[in-house]
């Protein structure tokens, strides 16, 4: 899986859910090898039932990671929200100070420009 972004946490999260995919894949199968070749027992197509019950497995397990991902991606969502105001804020008051800081400057330009030659 390659994802192209600047963002460190989205591509850590790209990351971890190709970790987790490529582990359910290979953990799924593994598990249920033993119950679906008991089942089988040389039979020339495999039982519905096993498969059936493999398919609801494989499809909750990654019904419940995409649930995951979705309240993770939420909550970065909402970081990346409040992050956003929080800066919005700050570069408001950034902007405030920086004007008060030339107003002051001028005024003090001024004044040394008064003052008497010595």
């Amino acid at each position: 899986m390659n994802v192209g972004t600047s963002a460190p946490g989205l591509a850590d999260l790209a990351s971890s859910l190709a970790t987790a995919l490529d582990d359910n894949v290979r953990i799924l199968p593994r598990r249920n090898a033993g119950a679906f070749r008991q089942a089988w027992d040389g039979q020339v197509e495999p039982p519905a039932d096993g498969l059936e019950a493999l398919l609801v497995e494989v499809s909750e397990t990654s019904m419940q990671e995409i649930d995951r991902l979705i309240d993770e991606l939420q909550l970065l969502r909402q970081k990346l929200q409040s992050d956003s105001d929080r800066i919005r804020r700050d570069l408001t008051a950034h902007e405030a100070v920086n004007e008060q800081v030339l107003q002051l400057t001028k005024i003090i330009a001024e004044s040394v420009h008064r003052l008497p030659d010595a």
